[in-house]
């Protein structure tokens, strides 16, 4: 009995020069079946957290991990990745703020402040909490 042999897949334009073409959403695949190379485009996206965040507990573990980070700019883009997980559109309706000021808000150059971050929370169905420092 004959075993089939093994496939090998190779993701090309691995450097930093070929990257923006991963980006753009077509990459070559190139398939080693024994030995004749075959080449498949392949279409990617751009990875987007905001695809994974699909419970509140998700949701609530994420926002956590950026708070633990203490980094402002991770806090805003965590809340942000939230919000267009739930229709950011809709989150701005309910909060009453502008789209655009919350998309310029909850993103990584952003800076909301508190009354923004408890309102969006607060739409999200999230609270803020305090507790004590191990440290």
């Amino acid at each position: 009995m004959r075993m089939p042999s093994p496939t090998l897949l190779l993701q090309a334009g691995g450097d930093r020069f070929h990257a923006g073409a991963h980006r753009e959403g077509v990459g070559p695949l190139i398939r080693l079946e024994g030995r004749k190379p075959v080449t498949k485009k392949v279409s990617t996206r751009p990875f987007d957290s905001a695809d994974y965040v699909n419970s509140p507990e998700a949701a609530a573990a994420y926002i956590e991990a950026a708070l633990e980070e203490g980094d402002p700019q991770i806090i805003s883009a965590t809340l942000g990745d939230i919000a267009r997980s739930k229709d950011l559109a809709s989150i701005a309706e309910q909060t009453g703020l502008a789209y655009e000021t919350l998309c310029k808000s909850l993103s990584a150059d952003g800076d909301p402040g508190l009354t923004t971050l408890l309102v969006v929370l607060r739409v999200l169905g999230l609270r803020l909490s305090v507790a004590v420092d191990g440290h």
